[in-house]
């Protein structure tokens, strides 16, 4: 089953909520009350939902307590639902001078990745600090009108290269993806 099969508002609501919390990463987990309630929903409710996802094989069942995340194909299928647009719309940094508006895009996006992620590493205050001013060099170069290419590819490898010896698996391949 497909999200686009799903006909029930509470259910597509849901799914949305879930992803948002998650932040599309399906290694975290959320309470499936706690989604239910934001949503206006009672326990029942929520729990009848959760199991409608879980034999479709868009969710995964991770707590006994109610924790839920998604699964790879949830996200894809979230993902797919929520910005259809979006889909496989992510791109490369280029090799000219000047960034290009769906460069800026997903340098953004990979920017909120990395901030949103990047407290929970456990790095040291120096190489936090480095992360933290190279982020806010690409920052400050995404309000020119002709942000530079290389001012981006160089922050962005030197954080590759500052997180390689820490578990930051899914930041690491966001780089990699961008860089190549």
């Amino acid at each position: 089953m497909m999200l686009t099969d799903i006909s029930d508002q509470d259910t597509r609501q849901f799914v949305s909520v879930l992803f948002e919390k998650t932040g599309g990463n399906a290694q975290k987990q959320v309470s499936m009350y706690d989604i239910g309630e934001s949503i206006g929903l009672d326990r029942a409710s929520s729990s009848r939902i959760a199991e409608l996802l879980m034999t479709s094989g868009m969710i995964e069942i991770r707590t006994l307590s109610g924790g839920i995340g998604l699964t790879q194909n949830g996200v894809s299928e979230a993902q797919s639902h929520l910005n259809p647009e979006s889909v496989n719309t992510r791109s490369r940094l280029g090799s000219g001078p000047v960034i290009q508006q769906h460069e800026r895009e997903s340098l953004e996006h990979v920017l909120s990745i990395i901030k949103s992620r990047i407290g929970k590493l456990g790095l040291d205050y120096d190489t936090l600090t480095d992360i933290m001013a190279d982020i806010r060099t690409m920052e400050s170069q995404l309000l020119s009108s002709r942000a530079k290419t290389i001012i981006f590819r160089e922050c962005l490898t030197g954080i590759n290269v500052m997180l390689k010896p820490h578990d930051a698996g899914e930041i690491r391949n966001e780089l990699k993806f961008l860089l190549t």
